[in-house]
């Protein structure tokens, strides 16, 4: 995903949806980290930042699987 244009030019819903089809292109079974790129920008919306990490924490819940 590209920083800029999701984590700051996005609203929080628009944001968490990326981050959701990123999830769902890189398919179920894992073994991939979701980032965004090589720093998060200083002027980032804390909101926006709080939104991709609930989706990234529910990852278990978007693929339906019970965590151990």
């Amino acid at each position: 995903m590209n920083p800029v244009d999701v984590i700051m030019g996005e609203t929080p819903e628009g944001g968490a949806a990326v981050c959701r089809q990123c999830l769902a292109d890189a398919g179920e079974g894992g073994g991939f980290i979701l980032m965004l790129g090589c720093d998060i920008p200083p002027s980032t919306a804390l909101e926006n930042i709080k939104a991709m990490t609930q989706v990234v924490r529910g990852v278990d819940n978007f693929f339906n699987h019970k965590v151990p």
